[in-house]
């Protein structure tokens, strides 16, 4: 499977567990979803370990700190948006994320971008606006919350890209759980709330999908550029514009339906011409 197929699943995977917050509702502490996000997640992953015998042995510490610190940040503003927003127009901003990935990347990894990419990181910023609507009347304030996690989000991929060369995936993964129960661990308990039945289920589906999730999003970046993987995802806006129809009968407004449009031609041609310069240098 090639990292564009591994970021689609990933990408269904991340959907999922996002229609799962929402469903616990904004009354539930959304620093608490990201304590047993990472909780819960942690046995799949020491268990993945054990089966394959691989180290959890730590080669760059500082890199692994930041991978999960900023992960840790897009978390938790994710969790916050996804229990007050719509959650199609979330998933439209947090695919504002290979727009970061392309602007940073030349910077962190020494990818070549190409000059007709910054054309289309235009478009796809103008798409943005569309959707979160950034005046004082119509702020989308839970998507405007959630563009500044698109930012983190982009820092903890690259980090991710930098990482696959010294470490497996389970263990890049098993980093960034220790990390965020550090963070949440604190974050919580203030306003720690003992979870239901019902919150218990929801809690565990969200564990297991966004682990699910981090492991396929992972091994993706290990097979192909980080651009071209991360426009990949661009798929979950798709997905949830789905689920939240049929779950909640959200319906983006005409502006964010057509920012949200742009936003996904925009993360296609990104795809497509980065594709498309690769395989010019390779014939050359």
């Amino acid at each position: 499977m090639n990292g564009v197929t591994l970021m689609v699943l990933a990408s269904a995977s991340f959907s999922v567990m996002s229609a799962l917050v929402k469903a616990l509702g904004k009354e539930f502490p959304f620093t608490e979803v990201a304590l047993f996000r990472a909780l819960f997640g942690l046995l799949p992953i020491l268990i993945l370990l054990r089966r394959k015998s691989l180290s959890p042995t730590l080669k760059r510490p500082w890199l692994m700190l930041a991978r999960g610190t900023f992960g840790f940040m897009t978390m938790l503003t994710t969790f916050y948006s996804l229990q007050r927003g719509k959650l199609a127009e979330i998933s439209v901003v947090s695919r504002t994320q290979p727009i970061f990935v392309s602007l940073l990347a030349p910077l962190l990894l020494a990818e070549r971008v190409t000059a007709g990419v910054y054309g289309v990181l235009a478009a796809g910023i103008v798409g943005t606006i569309l959707v979160v609507k950034p005046t004082p009347e119509l702020i989308n304030m839970p998507a405007a919350i959630r563009f500044g996690g698109s930012f983190t989000s982009a820092l903890a991929h690259l980090a991710v890209r930098r990482l696959n060369a010294t470490h497996r995936p389970e263990v890049i993964v098993l980093y960034f759980n220790l990390i965020t129960l550090a963070g949440s661990v604190l974050t919580a308990i203030p306003s720690f709330v003992v979870p239901n039945t019902t919150q218990w289920v929801l809690l565990l589906g969200i564990a297991g999908f966004a682990t699910i999730g981090q492991l396929l999003m992972t091994n993706a970046y290990r097979l192909d550029v980080a651009p071209v993987v991360s426009a990949s995802s661009y798929t979950s806006v798709g997905f949830s514009l789905i689920i939240g129809y049929l779950f909640w009968s959200e319906l983006p407004d005409t502006l964010a339906l057509i920012g949200g449009a742009v936003v996904i031609i925009a993360g296609t041609a990104l795809a497509y011409g980065r594709h498309l310069s690769q395989a010019t240098s390779e014939d050359a």
